[in-house]
């Protein structure tokens, strides 16, 4: 299990990679569950937020990483 907590403008990373969650979870921890499609976050047991996990997006920073070293 995995945890982050909400920033002051409402991201939360995963893995390096910012999502964006409802604003009135600022300041709160998160239980999050990683699945191949989608991320869900608990807050004290109860789901309350589910975004969709970008694969493409995680691959595409990892070739931009690559790309720039290589320069």
């Amino acid at each position: 299990m995995l945890t982050a907590k909400v920033s002051k403008r409402s991201t939360i990373d995963v893995r390096c990679i910012l999502y964006t969650v409802p604003s009135r979870l600022i300041g709160r921890q998160l239980e999050l569950h990683l699945y191949h499609d989608r991320i869900v976050g608990y807050l004290e047991r109860h789901p309350v937020v589910e975004l969709p996990r970008n694969a493409s997006v995680a691959k595409a920073n990892v070739e931009t990483v690559a790309s720039t070293i290589a320069m």
